[in-house]
Formats: structure tokens, C-alpha cells, sequence
């Protein structure tokens, strides 16, 4: 026998009941298992994102500085490749003497006069003393001396430089006044 329709409507009354349950359930159970977990860690990944893209900025607008840094190495490297070539002390000068004479020998020039005309003119950083130099040659080997002063293991800059003709052939007498700088002791 079948059951009544009354019971029948009871029935799936129930079963619609459970049903419902069941959805809300699963429903309550995506929610809090797969949704929010998800939406939690794309916020975090978000925020992440975000972050990165700040530190990025950053080291960008930093590396925009760098060749300005170069350039100021590449500048003191040079001014420190220049101090290094200062003699130690003012007792150094004979070594400076016996270098400047050994050039002069080396080129052929003859008639040497080297003195110190002026004291010490004190800077900052090191001092300067006046060198003066006297000698002659075959115009040639004057230029190729003067071309080797730069060479020299020490600062030196010329700083005045007369130069005569001695004879028809070539020959001339250079009296030269050139800067020697050296660090303090």
C-alpha cells in the first residue's frame, strides 16, 4: 500500500528540510574552509605586491645616483693617484736632485743648477716649495726631458720656463721654476 499523501508531503517536507541543511551546510563549510583562506591570502599577496613594488622604487630612484658616485670615485681616485706621488718629507729633495740629474744625464743636457729659491708655501693638504732648475742642450733632447718631468715618482708642475737659443745648431739654455709638493712628515 502506498502511503498516504499526507505522509508523502510530510516526507519531503523533511527531505527538502535536510536538503536545505545540507546546502547551508556546505555552503558554511566553502565559506570558512576554501573562500576566506583564499581571499586572506590574495589580500596577503596583494599587500606583498605592494610592497615590493615600494622597495623597487626605491633601489630604482638609488641606482639613478650611482654614476653621480662614480664619478666622484673615479675623481678621487685620481686626486689620490696624485698624493701618493708627494714625497714624504722635505728630506726626500736629495732624492728629487739625484732623479732630476739622472733625466738631465739620460737626455744629454749639461750645465746643471738646481736650487730651492723659496721656502715652503704651506696648503691644506701639503706644501709647496719652489724648485729652480738651470741647464742646456740640444734643443731635442730638452723637449724629451721636459716630456719625462711627469714621469717623476712625485708631484711636480711647472711653473714658468725661459728658454734661449745658445747657437745656430740647435743648442739653448733652459732656466726653469717648477713647483715640488710633498706631504707633512
Amino acid at each position: 500500500m502506498m502511503p498516504s499523501l499526507k505522509t508523502q508531503i510530510h516526507w519531503f517536507t523533511r527531505a527538502q528540510q535536510a536538503l536545505l541543511g545540507a546546502v547551508l551546510l556546505a555552503g558554511i563549510l566553502f565559506f570558512m574552509g576554501v573562500y576566506r583562506p583564499a581571499t586572506a591570502r590574495l589580500e596577503h599577496l596583494t599587500g606583498q605586491i605592494s610592497q615590493s613594488e615600494r622597495a623597487l622604487a626605491v633601489s630604482q630612484l638609488q641606482t639613478r645616483a650611482l654614476p653621480a658616485v662614480q664619478a666622484d670615485i673615479n675623481r678621487l681616485e685620481a686626486k689620490l693617484a696624485d698624493f701618493k706621488k708627494l714625497p714624504a718629507t722635505p728630506g726626500d729633495l736629495g732624492q728629487f736632485q739625484i732623479e732630476i740629474a739622472q733625466l738631465g744625464r739620460r737626455d744629454n743636457l749639461r750645465g746643471w743648477s738646481v736650487s730651492w729659491p723659496g721656502t715652503p708655501r704651506r696648503s691644506d693638504q701639503y706644501y709647496e716649495l719652489p724648485v729652480s732648475v738651470k741647464f742646456s742642450g740640444n734643443f731635442r733632447d730638452v723637449f724629451a726631458f721636459l716630456c719625462q718631468i711627469e714621469d717623476l715618482p712625485r708631484l711636480t708642475r711647472i711653473t714658468s720656463m725661459v728658454v734661449k737659443a745658445t747657437d745656430a745648431g740647435g743648442g739653448v739654455q733652459v732656466d726653469l721654476l717648477m713647483n715640488l709638493y710633498y706631504s707633512e712628515g
